[in-house]
């Protein structure tokens, strides 16, 4: 049998990637609540934060899929090309940020210089570590076959899964806060679906069975963590539970295919908003 054709466009990603940082922006615009604040927007906050915290993981599942379809015949031409399109972007912007702390700041002062070489100056910068690190440890097998790939993402999604159970029971802050954001085993299940899905399902169309049961995985899961918040007034730190991961790692089967629906609506608001969030794509890693 033929190898599935693989498009060379998929309008459906830059609608993800969009609307992914502009829930990033959202995370960072209204992050908590205030003790006056009434009990409805509580809630509201608590909802919004939990799709709002699949906007990495997004990214980096669209990392996987489109790592899977680089073309460079050796790992140097390979690492070349992504440094280029990735890291060096990614340390220019990061610089700009520590002359901007450093001005506001009155000099560049120790601490500073310490949370530059910790990718924590400014924003998201964890994120480059996580991505270098990552898209290194999959060229070994971006040439592997459906199968192998399906088995290395159960595995590193199990790897993830027990991270971030580790982490939500832990006092996250100071030191071990970096070094978490910045743990590749946190954030690599959604990095190799990307590769597994991209492998078995080029075009991102799996069977509607696959939507449906992510689909349900999301509503237990946000089920599950609502409860925890009106019974308990728990939710987990930032990406750091269990609750949020798995809403997120089964949102990965359910945003592509709404995506697609988005964008052929023929609904004025809805195909306006798809593509709006399209247009917004090409300026997502510069506004990360």
């Amino acid at each position: 049998m033929a190898p599935p054709r693989v498009p060379t466009f998929l309008p459906e990603l830059d609608v993800m990637r969009g609307a992914a940082i502009l829930w990033v922006m959202y995370l960072h615009v209204y992050f908590s609540g205030w003790a006056s604040s009434p009990e409805w927007e509580g809630w509201f906050l608590r909802v919004t934060h939990l799709f709002a915290h699949g906007a990495v993981p997004v990214f980096l599942f669209l990392s996987g899929v489109l790592v899977t379809r680089a073309t460079a015949p050796d790992f140097p031409r390979f690492a070349v090309k992504r440094a280029r399109r990735v890291l060096v972007p990614g340390l220019t912007w990061m610089t700009l940020a520590l002359g901007w702390a450093a001005w506001r700041g009155g000099g560049l002062g120790r601490d500073l210089v310490a949370s530059y070489l910790l990718f924590d100056v400014s924003g998201q910068f964890y994120y480059l570590v996580v991505l270098v690190t990552l898209t290194v440890a999959a060229y070994p097998w971006l040439r592997a076959p459906a199968s192998t790939l399906a088995g290395l993402a159960a595995v590193a999604v199990m790897a993830s899964a027990l991270t971030v159970a580790w982490y939500e029971r832990q006092d996250l802050s100071g030191t071990l806060a970096i070094v978490a954001y910045r743990n590749p085993l946190v954030w690599c299940g959604f990095f190799a679906t990307g590769m597994a899905v991209s492998r078995r399902w080029p075009d991102l169309r799996w069977p509607r069975t696959v939507t449906l049961a992510a689909g349900g995985v999301m509503v237990l899961a946000g089920a599950v963590y609502l409860y925890g918040y009106g019974t308990r007034g728990y939710t987990p730190q930032s990406y750091f539970g269990v609750t949020v991961f798995a809403f997120s790692a089964a949102s990965l089967f359910v945003w592509p295919v709404l995506a697609r629906h988005a964008l052929a609506s023929r609904v004025r608001v809805v195909r306006g908003a798809a593509r709006g969030a399209a247009w917004l794509a090409p300026y997502a890693f510069a506004l990360y």
